[in-house]
């Protein structure tokens, strides 16, 4: 059997980035997003990773031994 496979509207394939960075450089680029779509989108989750990770670095929780 043959099979030939293309994409036939590469519009409306879905589609995963994964990026690493340093927390100042994801500050960085949070900044240079627009609040149009869909950059308000990645800016918002942007926004979100920069909470978390300053949450955590942050806090000084108590724990019990």
């Amino acid at each position: 059997m043959k099979a030939k496979f293309r994409i036939t509207n590469p519009d409306v394939a879905e589609c995963t980035l994964i990026m690493t960075m340093p927390l100042a450089a994801w500050k960085k680029l949070r900044e240079q997003l627009t609040d149009k779509y869909p950059s308000w989108h990645l800016r918002s989750t942007i926004t979100q990773l920069v909470s978390k990770a300053e949450y955590e670095f942050e806090s000084e929780e108590e724990f019990e031994s």
